[in-house]
C-alpha cells in the first residue's frame, strides 16, 4: 500500500533510523522470526525506497497488509535489511515494508564521481531510480556518491554533496529537500571532466598586494612558484574540479576569481 508522504517523516526517521545517520534502526533483527509458522530468510544489505516523489511506503508490524502501522519510510531512502518473508522485508523488530515499493539490494559507495554530459549541458537528477525530481546538475560537476543500485538492468548512483564553480563542498539537500538523489551510471565519469570556458576572462579576488598560487594541475597536487596578483585580469580556457585553466599547466582556484565574458562592463 501507498500513502501520501508529508509532516509524518520526522516520525519514521525517529523511529527507524536511515543508513546516512547510524547504519541501523531502532532495534536490529539479527535471528530469524516467525508469523503465522513462517521463518523469515535472514539477509544482510540495504534497500532503496523507490516510489512517488513526495510520498513515502508504509511500515508494517509484522509481514501482512493487516499488520499496518503509522510509519513511512520516504521515497528514495536506504534502509538495512535484516530478512524477508512473505514478499515484505524486515528493517528492524516488528518493522517490515512491502518489496514491491523497494529495491534490494542497494551497495554502499564512498566514492568521487563527475557529471559527464558535455560541455553547457546539464543532467536530471532523481528522486528515486525512474522517479525525476525538478533539478539539473552541470557537466564536470562533482558529486560525492554513496550508492549503487541496478533496477530493469539500469544502473543508478545516488549522490549526496555536489562541488562546482565554488570549490567547495555542498549537501543536496539544501535545495533537493532530501539525503540525496539519483543519477544515472551513463551520465558519471570515475575521472574529473574538463569543461571549455569559450569568451571569458577571469579577475583574481583575493587580498590588495598579494596573490593566489598557480598550479600544474587541477587537483592542487602540482604547486608552482608562480602567483597572479589580486586584481589582475587573465583568459580562461576551461574549468575542471574547481580550477579555472588559464594557460598551459597553469590553474588556479575558482573561489578566488570572478569569471566574465567579453561582454562585461
Amino acid at each position: 500500500m501507498k500513502f501520501k508522504f508529508t509532516k509524518i517523516i520526522g516520525a519514521a526517521v525517529v523511529l527507524l533510523s536511515p543508513l546516512a545517520a547510524t547504519g541501523t534502526v531502532l532495534a536490529d533483527t539479527n535471528s530469524a522470526t516467525t508469523y503465522e509458522g513462517e521463518a523469515m530468510t535472514p539477509l544482510s544489505g540495504n534497500l532503496l525506497v523507490n516510489y512517488k516523489k513526495g510520498y513515502g511506503i508504509r511500515v508494517y508490524s509484522k509481514p501482512g497488509i493487516d499488520f499496518s502501522t503509522d510509519r513511512f519510510l520516504p521515497s528514495g531512502s536506504t534502509w538495512k535489511v535484516f530478512g524477508s518473508q512473505n514478499g515484505y522485508y524486515n528493517v528492524g523488530k516488528d518493522q517490515w515494508v512491502e518489496q514491491s515499493y523497494s529495491v534490494f539490494p542497494v551497495e554502499n559507495l564512498d566514492t568521487i564521481g563527475y557529471i559527464n554530459y558535455g560541455p553547457y549541458y546539464t543532467v536530471k537528477t532523481y528522486n528515486a531510480p525512474g522517479i525525476e525530481d525538478d533539478h539539473f546538475e552541470s557537466h564536470g560537476t562533482a558529486i560525492h556518491i554513496t550508492h549503487k543500485a541496478v533496477v530493469g538492468g539500469e544502473t543508478w548512483y545516488k549522490f549526496n554533496k555536489v562541488k562546482n564553480l565554488d570549490y567547495w563542498w555542498n549537501d543536496v539537500s539544501s535545495y533537493h529537500g532530501n539525503d540525496g538523489v539519483w543519477i544515472k551510471s551513463e551520465y558519471v565519469s570515475f575521472n574529473p571532466v574538463y569543461t571549455p570556458v569559450g569568451g571569458s576572462y577571469l579577475q583574481i579576488q583575493y587580498i590588495k598586494g598579494y596573490g593566489v598560487r598557480v598550479f600544474q594541475t587541477p587537483d592542487g597536487s602540482k604547486p608552482t612558484n608562480q602567483y597572479l596578483k589580486d586584481g589582475t585580469y587573465w583568459k580562461v580556457f576551461g574549468y575542471q574540479n574547481g580550477y579555472y585553466h588559464v594557460g598551459n599547466n597553469q590553474w588556479v582556484q575558482t573561489p578566488y576569481a570572478a569569471l566574465y565574458d567579453y561582454n562585461h562592463n
